[in-house]
């Protein structure tokens, strides 16, 4: 069955790859460029191959030098290197080497060199970028994807060349020129800023990422795509990181699968089952391609799991919509007449924890003693650990917190009770019934009477 559904994804494969060449030779291909990070995309596409490079015994080595943004079609680019790499690696013999070059001069020209060994030396040279070309009966063929390689380059304005050393080594070169003005008007993609993002996390105190992940050069680039917007904290390896993890208490994590240490999926698996750190949205990034490695990553409790290589903007959507989730429930909670933990969608490490802030509302909020260190000790939690615990779970400081659970407590009792203002205000910990009768105020914009009557 594994056969059979490898050589499905292999007919289909070659199926969209002839009709996207068809498309391009019959002009219809459209070609729209945006400024972009092309750090990112090579970085991430590098780290992929670099895992199919090693199950295969093969050294892959790398330099990048690109410094500046540039405009490109980032799918285009994206399928340009995935057909020459998939090519190059196929036909690198086992524990061959394979070198990457990427350079991004000041005037935006990209030049790709991929050099690699091979078995022998290409006979027909010239027909290397043909649809199906093979040397002969005896070898595999290169399928359409260089001659897709070729056309798209050609496309986005530029080359793919193969060079000819006369030994067992294959160098390819693809330039690509990458500035505005190689572009007419109706290539440029029209688009606007997207400020959605940095409103969001201008709103919280919280506004931090934990960025996991053993690549540096990737890293770095990471890094610098979210630092604008989010206080970045950064980690290697995953044990590491989830001492971080439990010492920040970040919004969010983006964490690689294969590190050193501790995997991904252990570190989401340690994350998750911690009271502590389970309301922790966790995005994984893996250039593992498996429908079982996704299971695997999803049932240890990962939020998402993304493939390399990924497109920064597609990744910094997710991180919003995650982010937006976490919101949506922390609103829920603000807004609601009470509070019942069986009332969420949650996990049950999570459940945990509010079943504990249910215990304090019930029996201790009425002790007007009972005060923000009683209730770090309560939920064996340092100040810190449980002020960003509770913000990003309620949305509010542990004052508030406390604070307005016991006001919603007081507004149940003038409803469906007897009592006296005064004792209504002793019962709920409020120590002066002025200070209980003005914070009421405050937040029902109705005095106890009022509410009473």
């Amino acid at each position: 069955m594994e056969a059979v559904s490898e050589n499905k994804d292999r007919i289909l494969k070659i199926v969209d790859q002839l009709q996207e060449l068809t498309l391009v030779e019959l002009d219809k291909y459209p070609l729209l460029v945006k400024e972009g990070n092309l750090e990112l995309l090579i970085s991430s596409l590098l780290h992929s191959y670099n895992y199919l490079a090693q199950e295969k015994g093969i050294q892959l080595t790398s330099s990048i030098k690109i410094n500046n943004k540039a405009w490109f079609n980032d799918d285009i680019l994206y399928k340009i290197f995935t057909n020459l790499l998939s090519n190059v690696i196929k036909f690198c013999p086992t524990n061959g080497l394979f070198h990457f070059t990427a350079i991004l001069d000041s005037d935006l020209n990209l030049q790709i060199i991929v050099k690699n060994e091979i078995e022998k030396p290409i006979e027909n040279p010239s027909q290397l970028f043909d649809r199906f070309y093979r040397e002969n009966f005896a070898t595999e063929g290169s399928g359409i994807g260089l001659a897709l390689a070729k056309e798209l380059a050609e496309l986005h304005k530029g080359s793919l060349t193969f060079e000819d050393s006369q030994k067992n080594v294959a160098i390819f070169i693809l330039q690509i020129p990458l500035h505005k003005s190689n572009y007419i008007s109706l290539e440029i993609e029209q688009t606007t800023p997207n400020t959605e993002i940095t409103s969001l996390q201008s709103e919280s105190d919280l506004s931090t990422i934990l960025i996991v992940e053993d690549h540096r050069e990737l890293r770095k680039v990471l890094v610098e795509l979210f630092s604008p917007t989010f206080q970045v904290v950064e980690s290697s390896n995953g044990q590491d990181a989830l001492e971080i993890a439990k010492r920040e208490l970040p919004n969010i994590i983006l964490s690689d699968v294969m590190m050193p240490k501790m995997n991904g999926f252990e570190l989401c698996h340690e994350l998750k089952t911690n009271v502590l750190t389970s309301h922790i949205p966790i995005i994984l990034l893996t250039a593992k391609t498996d429908n079982e490695a996704e299971w695997h990553g999803i049932s240890e409790g990962a939020d998402a799991y993304i493939k390399k290589p990924f497109r920064a903007d597609l990744l910094q959507l997710k991180v919003k919509k995650l982010l937006e989730n976490r919101k949506l429930l922390t609103d829920r909670y603000k807004n609601s007449t009470n509070f019942k933990p069986t009332e969420f969608e949650i996990p049950s490490t999570e459940m945990l924890f509010m079943e504990k802030l249910q215990t304090i509302i019930d029996e201790k909020l009425s002790d007007c003693a009972f005060g923000v260190s009683q209730f770090c000790e309560f939920m064996e939690m340092s100040r810190m650990q449980l002020h960003r615990k509770l913000k990003a779970v309620t949305g509010l400081s542990t004052t508030d917190f406390m604070r307005i659970n016991r006001l919603k407590t007081a507004d149940a009792l003038l409803q469906n009770s007897d009592l006296q203002i005064a004792e209504i205000g002793y019962l709920c910990g409020f120590n002066s019934p002025s200070y209980f009768i003005k914070l009421y105020k405050e937040a029902y914009q109705i005095t106890p009477s009022e509410r009473r009557k």
